[in-house]
């Protein structure tokens, strides 16, 4: 249960070290920052800044060292692992660069899938699929198999995916790293549109031209954040431009 005026996300002195045999890597060295709901953030940093492995820790995908993580008001640091699955599988919604579909199953079947996973009803499954296939202009394709699909259409699949179950946060992880630029800036747009809904959406990318459609920038690097700014989101009417 969410915590009245909580932020959605909430991280303090965040550390996070990888260890293989004898060998320690540090990535992240003492983050702190919080979320509100209904922000559009958009994580910067180079390869190897910690941008990914802040975004895993967020997601429920992948556990901190040291620190605290609270996520609508709730100590995420001391969960348990099938407490941290059911985190992931009821808040959080995915968007990845590489889609990662069912490639011969169909459109709807793609969408149902976590769903499925959530134990909701049969009929509630269809509907709320076929909802938010139309929500990403698909609703004419949910009967194709995924493969017979565009990239830009494999990510709006990817995104509607992402939004069943009305979760509390969509996380997306270069969503427009393997789109052409017309196709990419189609699909910042969905993800603007959502946000102009309410949903509170983090990306995380290494384009300052998909950063610009987010209201906020958070950069970091070398697993530390070096700026953390409020901006106008960049909009256009075109994609012809």
């Amino acid at each position: 249960m969410a915590k009245k005026g909580a932020p959605v996300i909430s991280l303090k002195d965040i550390h996070k070290e990888f260890a293989t045999g004898d060998v320690v890597t540090k990535v992240l060295f003492g983050v702190t920052f919080d979320i509100e709901p209904g922000e559009f953030v958009a994580i910067m940093g180079p390869s190897g800044s910690g941008k990914s492995t802040l975004m895993h820790i967020m997601g429920f995908l992948d556990r901190l060292t040291e620190g605290d993580y609270f996520f609508n008001g709730q100590k995420v640091s001391d969960l348990s692992d099938d407490e941290l699955a059911l985190m992931r599988r009821h808040e959080v919604g995915f968007v990845f660069q590489f889609f990662y579909l069912l490639p011969n199953s169909k459109v709807i079947d793609n969408i149902l899938l976590p769903m499925v996973y959530q134990e909701v009803p049969y009929a509630r499954r269809m509907r709320e699929a076929k909802a938010v296939l139309k929500q990403v202009g698909l609703e004419h394709r949910m009967d194709h198999l995924s493969n017979q699909l565009s990239g830009g259409e494999r990510q709006r699949v990817a995104i509607a995916r992402a939004m069943v179950g009305e979760p509390s946060v969509i996380f997306a992880d270069e969503p427009t790293g393997n789109l052409d630029s017309k196709t990419g800036e189609s699909i910042l747009r969905l993800l603007q549109d959502l946000n102009d809904q309410g949903k509170t959406v983090i990306m995380v990318t290494h384009e300052l031209e998909a950063a610009q459609f987010a209201k906020r920038i958070i950069r970091v690097r070398d697993g530390l954040i070096s700026s953390d700014e409020k901006q106008k989101a960049q909009r256009r009417k075109s994609f012809n431009k």
